[in-house]
C-alpha cells in the first residue's frame, strides 16, 4: 500500500485524480537499491492460518470461468510492527477454458523496505490428488511501478509466479503471509478488508487478531454479519463469516461515496483528533533555508499587495516545481523538508503542500496542511477515525480576507488570486496542526457568474453560395474552465485548439472556413480567459430534398446550443435501484444570435425546466427584428439524485439534452425559383416568407423549437 498521500487501498473502487505532471524526474531511484531474494522465503502454513472451510458446492454461481470456493483473510497484529502479519488463502475451481487464462500466475505487491512475503502453498487440487505447485526457479521478483505515469515512485516490488498444468476442473489453492508495517504507523492496529467481491464467492472469512490491551473500535458497512468474538493467549480475535456471497453490483454512474459492498473497517484511533495527533509531527518543518528566505523577499519586493504574493507562491509551486514522488517505506506519509523540495524543484502533493505553508507563514499568512480524499471526500464523515481514510494533501488558510481557502499544490495553471482561483470541494478535512477541531467540513461556494459563455453570432446571407454567411463566435471561460483551457493550450499550443474548435464547426457546417486565428486574452488575475473565433460559411442554409411536395422548396438553417449539454450525461442504466451522480457544479450560459436584412417574425417564447438538481431556461426573442436571439442558461444544484427522484430527474434530463436544438425553415413556391437564377432565389425567400407569415405559423413545419 502507498503512502496516506499518494494513493491508499479501500473497500471502494477509488477514482484517482487527474495528477497534472509535465516531466517525470526519477534520476534519485538510481540509488535506491533492494535486496529482493531476501525479502521472500517458502514457509509451512502458521498455525493461526488456515482456518476457514471452503464452500466446494459450486451451483451455477460461477463468473469468468471460475468459482471461488473460499477467500480467507487474516490480519495479526502483535506486539512490534515487525511481525505484524497479513494472511490470505483463497481456493477456485476452474470451471471452463476461460478460467485457464485468468488464473494463469500469481502477483503478491510488497514494499521491500518493511515487507516480506512467506509463501505457503501453491497447489492443485485434482482427482483427489494434491500437486504441488511451489516451484523457486519460477519465481520472479518484478519492479513494476505502475504509478510512474503519475509521478509517482513506490519502490513496491511483486514476487510473480507462473501456474503450469492447470485443467478445467482443477481447485487451485494458494496461501500466503505479508509480514511487517509501516513504522511510521507506530504499531498501531486500523485497516480495511472487503466481505464481498465483484465474483460470487462460496466462503468470505475474515479473522482480526490483536493484543487485548488495545481498544479497537470495528464498523461493518452494507451488511448485517456479528461477528464471533475470542480471548486467546492475551489476544482478541474476532471473526465474520460471509457464506454464499452474491457479486457486488453497481449501476453505472453511482456516487464515489455510495457503497454496497460488504466491508469491515477497524480502528483503535477513537475520534478525528487523534488521527491528526498522529500526523502533525509528519508535516512539521525546520528552519527555512537562505535560498527559500531568499526567495520569499523576492515576493515582497517584486509584488506589492500580499494579495499578488500569495498568488504568485501558488503559481510558482504549482508550475515549476513538478509533480513527483518518491514514496517507499516513510516517505509514503512523511513530507520533506521545504527548502529541499525547493532547491530540487519537485515534489508531490505533500510536499507541495508543506512548501507553500512555509513560504505562507514567512508572508506572514496563517495556513496549515490538510488531509483529503481525492474522490471520495464525502463518505469520510462516515467512517471510524482511521488515517487511511485520506490520499491526498492540500492547503488550508482559515481566514485571508475573512474568508477560508483550501489551495492544490499538484493544479497547475491557475488563476493568480486567491479570490479567483477554482479550489476542488473535498468536503471533508483534517488538520493535523489543529488536533482537537477534528474533521473539518466544508462547501466550496460556487462562483455566481457562468464558468463558461458562449456567444455565437450568425449574419445570414439570401444568396449563401455567392456570399457566406459570417459566424464570429465570443466565448468566456472563468475559474475551472479557465484553468482547463489553459493547460490544454500550454499543452498542445493554439494552433491545435483552433485546428479543433473548425473540426467541430465542420460537423455542423461542411463549407466552413476559418478567416482568421483564433484572438486569446488570459488575465490569470481574475481568472478568465476570452476567445474570438471568425468564420465563413458557404451555403450555410440547407436545402431539403420532398418530392411528396411539388409545389414548393424547403431551405432550413439548425443552430445547437452545444454549452448546455456538454457535461451532463443520461447514464447506461436509466432503471435506477442506485443514486446517480451528477457532474456539478455546472453554470453555462449559451446564445445564439442570427441577423436577417427582412427581420423575422417568430413570436417570443420560453422553455424552462426547474427541479432539485438543476435549473435550466431556454427563450428566443427578436419578433419584428433584424436579430433573432436565442439564450439558454443552464445551473445545476446538486451532485447526487436519490433513487426517488431519479425517474423524473432523467425525464428532465432527456428533455433538457433535446432542447437546445434550433431549426428555422423557409417554404419556397417552386414555381418562383424556375423563373429565378439560382444567385437571386434565396433572396425572395425572406420576401415570401413575410408575405406568408400566418400561413407559415399555421404550419409545424415553419419552425421546430425545443
Amino acid at each position: 500500500m502507498n503512502g496516506i498521500l499518494a494513493g491508499t487501498t479501500q473497500f471502494m473502487q477509488i477514482r484517482r485524480p487527474l495528477l497534472l505532471l509535465l516531466t517525470l524526474y526519477l534520476a534519485l531511484t538510481a540509488n535506491i537499491t533492494v535486496a529482493a531474494d531476501t525479502n521472500w522465503s517458502v514457509t509451512p502454513e502458521p498455525n493461526w492460518g488456515s482456518q476457514a472451510q471452503a464452500n466446494l458446492t459450486q451451483g451455477k454461481r460461477t463468473r469468468g470461468g471460475q468459482f471461488y470456493n473460499l477467500v480467507e483473510r487474516h490480519h495479526r497484529y502483535n506486539l512490534s510492527a515487525e511481525s505484524q502479519a497479513k494472511y490470505l488463502r483463497y481456493i477456485y475451481t476452474i470451471t471452463n477454458s476461460t478460467g485457464l487464462d485468468s488464473g494463469a500466475n500469481i502477483s503478491i505487491d510488497f514494499d521491500p523496505t518493511y515487507e516480506s512475503v512467506e509463501l505457503h502453498a501453491v497447489k492443485i487440487h485434482r482427482d483427489n490428488i494434491e500437486i504441488d505447485q511451489i516451484d523457486t526457479d519460477n519465481i520472479q521478483i518484478l519492479q513494476r511501478e505502475t504509478e510512474l505515469d503519475q509521478g509517482l515512485y513506490n519502490g513496491e516490488l511483486t514476487l510473480h509466479m507462473l501456474l503450469t498444468d492447470q485443467r478445467v476442473g482443477d481447485r487451485v489453492e494458494v496461501s500466503y503471509t505479508i509480514v511487517g508495517s509501516n513504522p511510521i504507523f507506530n504499531n498501531r492496529v486500523f485497516g480495511w478488508t472487503n466481505l464481498q467481491a465483484n465474483v460470487p464467492i462460496g466462503n468470505y472469512f475474515f479473522r482480526l487478531s490483536y493484543p487485548s490491551s488495545k481498544q479497537v473500535n470495528t464498523r461493518l458497512y452494507a451488511g448485517n454479519i456479528v461477528p464471533e468474538e475470542k480471548l486467546a493467549d492475551g489476544f482478541t480475535q474476532l471473526t465474520w463469516e460471509n457464506h454464499n456471497t452474491k457479486a457486488q453490483k453497481y449501476q453505472s454512474n453511482v456516487p464515489a461515496d455510495f457503497n454496497t459492498t460488504t466491508a469491515i473497517q477497524y480502528s483503535e484511533f477513537n475520534q478525528w483528533s487523534d488521527v491528526a495527533a498522529w500526523a502533525d509531527p509528519l508535516y512539521q518543518s525546520g528552519e527555512l533555508s537562505t535560498d527559500l528566505q531568499d526567495y520569499v523577499e523576492s515576493l515582497k519586493s517584486q509584488y506589492t499587495t500580499l494579495d499578488d504574493q500569495i498568488g504568485a507562491a501558488i503559481n510558482f509551486v504549482q508550475d515549476e516545481v513538478r509533480y513527483t514522488g518518491i514514496n517507499t517505506g516513510i516517505g509514503g506519509y512523511k513530507a520533506d523538508d521545504p527548502s529541499d523540495i525547493y532547491q530540487r524543484r519537485f515534489g508531490d502533493c505533500k510536499d507541495k503542500a508543506v512548501l507553500l505553508v512555509a513560504i505562507f507563514k514567512e508572508l506572514g499568512v496563517t495556513a496549515h496542511v490538510a488531509l483529503v480524499h481525492s474522490s471520495n471526500g464525502k463518505a469520510i464523515k462516515n467512517y471510524l477515525p482511521s488515517p487511511d481514510a485520506f490520499n491526498h494533501m492540500i492547503v488550508y488558510l482559515p481566514d485571508f480576507n475573512n474568508k477560508s481557502y483550501w489551495v492544490d499544490g499538484t493544479v497547475t495553471l491557475q488563476g493568480s488570486r486567491l479570490a479567483s482561483l477554482y479550489q476542488g470541494n473535498y468536503h471533508n478535512a483534517l488538520v493535523p496542526s489543529q488536533s482537537q477541531a477534528g474533521l473539518v467540513s466544508y462547501q466550496i461556494t460556487p462562483d455566481p457568474l457562468p464558468e463558461k459563455e458562449i456567444s455565437e453570432k450568425f449574419d445570414l446571407k439570401y444568396n449563401h453560395d455567392a456570399e457566406p454567411t459570417k459566424l464570429t463566435v465570443h466565448s468566456i471561460f472563468r475559474g475551472y474552465e479557465a484553468e482547463n483551457l489553459r493547460r490544454i493550450i500550454h499543452r498542445s499550443g493554439m494552433d491545435s485548439l483552433q485546428d479543433n474548435y473548425l473540426e467541430f464547426y465542420l460537423d455542423s457546417y461542411e463549407e466552413i472556413e476559418r478567416i482568421e486565428d483564433i484572438s486569446a486574452v488570459d488575465d490569470r488575475k481574475t481568472n478568465t480567459i476570452t476567445l474570438v473565433e471568425r468564420y465563413h460559411i458557404k451555403n450555410a442554409m440547407q436545402y431539403l430534398e420532398d418530392e411528396s411536395d411539388a409545389a414548393n422548396a424547403t431551405f432550413t438553417f439548425n443552430v445547437f446550443a452545444y454549452a448546455i449539454n456538454g457535461d451532463l450525461r443520461l447514464p447506461s442504466d436509466t432503471r435506477r435501484r442506485q443514486p446517480l451522480a451528477q457532474y456539478h457544479p455546472i453554470h453555462v450560459k449559451h446564445q445564439i444570435i442570427m441577423t436577417h436584412a427582412d427581420g423575422w417574425l417568430i413570436e417570443d417564447d420560453s422553455y424552462a425546466i426547474k427541479n432539485s438538481h438543476f435549473e435550466y431556461l431556454a427563450s428566443n426573442t427578436g419578433k419584428s427584428s433584424n436579430a433573432l436571439t436565442l439564450n439558454y442558461e443552464l445551473k445545476t444544484l446538486t451532485d447526487t439524485v436519490s433513487v426517488a427522484d431519479s425517474r423524473d430527474y432523467i425525464r428532465d434530463l432527456e428533455n433538457l439534452l433535446d432542447s437546445p436544438y434550433y431549426a428555422i425553415t423557409f417554404t419556397f413556391p417552386r414555381a418562383q425559383l424556375s423563373e429565378t437564377s439560382f444567385d437571386k432565389q434565396l433572396g425572395l425567400i425572406g420576401n415570401w416568407f413575410r408575405q406568408n407569415i400566418d400561413q407559415l405559423s399555421a404550419q409545424s413545419s415553419s419552425m421546430e423549437n425545443y
